[in-house]
């Protein structure tokens, strides 16, 4: 049965030189996507992430959310997504309540994770225990993670039956998480595909927040 990461993979493999994600003036194609999504698995591993383990990211729109969706996807983590335009409590409780083993947050909203950070520290009595890996243009750990795996091979994916925790808005109250199995998840992305007549040629506008869908 086919899988996310397997799918990466393969159009990695059919189409290497084909843009797979475009972000203003940075791009990736297929088959950097697919290496670059190996590396970042593989360093994953390296910290201890391994199936049902969750992984957030507190980002706006760009590539990294696609790549950590992917590599978490290859070795069976949980993808969490987190607003950037919450609130520090709201970030503090979905936090409290993923417990995720790593943190990636973009450089423009450090203070914003920082913030939440104390929050969850007042709230529990403790520091948040998980890593923290920092992207964008003034922190290069991000690329440092993917960099040190760069002459490993083939990552062996090992896939889990969920591939995504989605928060929703929390128009009622704090954010709701919405679990999505794998299976299901990448069935909904190939029958919109379908539906929409989507061909080698088309382009994709991704025009909803990358929070909660990559």
């Amino acid at each position: 049965m086919l899988t996310f990461g397997q799918l990466v993979r393969r159009n990695g493999q059919n189409w290497p030189a084909k843009p797979a994600y475009v972000e203003i003036d940075r791009r990736v194609t297929g088959g950097e996507f697919d290496r670059r999504t190996d590396r970042l698995g593989l360093a994953l591993r390296d910290m201890g992430v391994g199936q049902g383990d969750r992984v957030a990211i507190l980002a706006s729109d760009c590539i990294e959310v696609a790549e950590v969706f992917a590599a978490a996807a290859k070795i069976g983590a949980i993808r969490v997504g987190l607003n950037a335009r919450f609130a520090e409590r709201e970030i503090a409780a979905l936090i409290t309540d993923c417990t995720p083993k790593v943190v990636f947050v973009q450089q423009a909203h450090g203070k914003l994770f920082q913030a939440a950070e104390t929050i969850m520290a007042q709230a529990t009595g403790r520091p948040f225990g998980g890593s923290v890996i920092g992207f964008g243009p003034e922190s290069d750990a991000y690329e440092t993670l993917i960099d040190a795996h760069a002459g490993a091979g083939p990552l062996a994916q090992t896939p889990f039956d969920t591939v995504m925790i989605a928060y929703t808005t929390g128009s009622t109250g704090l954010p709701k998480g919405a679990v999505y199995p794998h299976q299901k998840f990448l069935n909904s992305i190939l029958y919109t595909a379908l539906l929409e007549g989507s061909d080698y040629d088309a382009r994709w506008l991704h025009a909803m927040p990358a929070a909660g869908i990559p």
